[in-house]
């Protein structure tokens, strides 16, 4: 059903929207690895840090699993989207980090 519907869309369509769903995928994937760090080290609430990290992953790879139905290029396209996604997060912590020790 989802193959057919992906499918039914042109290629000029698919592509931009699956890596963008990539891209969406490895911001929130790899902010949220910054929540993680930042409850372990800063809170007394480690159980929520856990919880966190379980739930991001399920959500990846239940995403990832949805989008490999929609076919190989789906998935490469998607799996380059969150590998930019993890770029901006990395470069935006990285310019953030500089910014506070100016």
């Amino acid at each position: 059903m989802i193959r057919e519907a992906f499918d039914s869309l042109p290629l000029w369509l698919s592509l931009p929207v699956t890596a963008a769903a990539g891209l969406v995928l490895g911001v929130v994937y790899f902010r949220l690895i910054g929540v993680g760090v930042r409850l372990v080290v800063d809170s007394d609430r480690p159980v929520v840090a856990v919880a966190i990290g379980v739930g991001r992953f399920v959500v990846l790879a239940g995403a990832l699993l949805l989008i490999s139905l929609c076919g190989a290029l789906a998935l490469g396209t998607a799996t380059a989207g969150l590998l930019t996604g993890r770029f901006i997060t990395l470069r935006r912590m990285k310019e953030a980090d500089a910014w506070n020790h100016h």
